[in-house]
């Protein structure tokens, strides 16, 4: 938890927003023809989420929170910042060792953010070690989204 000035918010309504958040944004990206007003408030809701789990939430969380915010940058042709926040989700589970699903799904997310600024020969790199990485993925249905996943964004590398 970081030092934080005495707020009105409790520990508990801050993980229930970061979690209500999250579902938000992630319901915008499934959304299949959004507006540029549903654009901007997908990011908000990313960051917003992140925000509260940066309240009262681990490294996981954070981890978590920056692959949220990048897939969303990506989303939207932002792909600085989604690369940024790409960057920071992997370095954080490099640091903290989250395991293959959340380190195959960070390179998946620094592929996207690639993909987006047309650095298509490093999107294909990361795809790559995302591939690797995610076969060390226990749970069938975990891999079976990355590979889906990945499957999507290989055809848009290689088009």
């Amino acid at each position: 938890m970081h030092d934080r000035p005495a707020e009105i918010i409790e520990d508990s309504q801050h993980t229930d927003l970061a979690k209500v958040l999250f579902n938000r944004a992630w319901m915008l990206l499934d959304t299949a023809r959004r507006s540029p007003a549903q654009d901007d408030e997908m990011v908000a809701a990313a960051h917003a989420s992140f925000w509260h789990w940066l309240q009262v939430g681990d490294e996981r969380n954070f981890e978590r929170g920056h692959w949220l915010i990048a897939r969303c940058c990506a989303a939207v042709d932002r792909g600085h910042e989604a690369l940024h926040h790409a960057e920071r989700c992997l370095a954080s589970c490099q640091q903290h060792d989250h395991g293959p699903f959340d380190l195959a799904f960070a390179h998946e997310a620094r592929a996207r953010a690639l993909l987006t600024l047309g650095r298509h020969d490093e999107a294909i790199d990361a795809l790559n070690i995302a591939t690797i990485k995610g076969a060390a993925i226990e749970s069938d249905d975990d891999r079976n989204w990355l590979t889906d996943n990945l499957d999507t964004l290989h055809a848009e590398a290689t088009a």
